[in-house]
């Protein structure tokens, strides 16, 4: 699955009339607050795109968000203290005065409790001012075999945690625990043993 931007409706409240009559296990409220995906929008990453109010029309805007680099720890304890990570900087609202498209496909995947739901908007509009929202797809699937495969595996899950609570699973854990660490370390060894080798070799060859 690739990349996408993030949308939100946020002010621009959805029409009721557009929503199938039964939604399901699904709430207006829901649907309109939902963090959508889209890849109609040059897939920037920096922030989230929203519909708000402007001039009497409704407007594609960004909240755009600068990033910098944060230097890792090289003594952190944990792998990504010692990796840095990205932090914000700044954020601005930005007004797209050139969409570069007059349809924008939003979409969201919501599981419930008995089904799952696929919701799918095109937002069209004209002169970068929004014209209109209208409902593509509202699929409605049961997740009976999902909770079925969850179940089992959650069954599975505890029986296995129930066998390493055993004498027989504690003595396997250990042995594999004690077999992997020493295998890293043979491999370890013969490693630099094969690197002393290759950079004798080189010398041998300046010689």
């Amino acid at each position: 699955m690739g990349l996408f931007d993030t949308f939100y409706f946020k002010n621009y409240k959805l029409k009721r009339n557009i929503l199938p009559k039964n939604l399901g296990e699904l709430s207006l409220k829901e649907i309109q607050e939902a963090q959508y995906q889209t890849k109609d929008l040059g897939q920037t990453f920096t922030g989230h795109f929203y519909l708000k109010k402007h001039k009497n029309s409704y407007r594609l805007f960004k909240h755009d968000i600068e990033y910098i680099f944060i230097e890792g720890d090289k003594k952190g304890k944990s792998v990504m203290d010692r990796i840095g990570h990205m932090e914000e900087k700044s954020s601005q609202e930005l007004l797209i005065d050139d969409i570069g498209t007059n349809t924008i496909n939003v979409y969201e995947f919501f599981s419930k409790e008995n089904h799952d739901y696929w919701v799918e908007f095109s937002l069209v509009f004209l002169e970068n001012k929004l014209w209109k929202v209208k409902l593509n797809k509202f699929r409605e699937e049961s997740n009976d075999d999902k909770k079925a495969f969850n179940l089992e595996m959650t069954e599975k899950l505890r029986k296995s945690a129930e066998f390493y609570k055993s004498p027989l699973g504690k003595f396997i854990h250990l042995f594999r625990r004690i077999y992997l660490k020493t295998l890293w370390r043979v491999q370890l060894f013969i490693g630099n043993i094969l690197i002393k080798i290759g950079n004798a070799i080189k010398m041998w060859r300046l010689l």
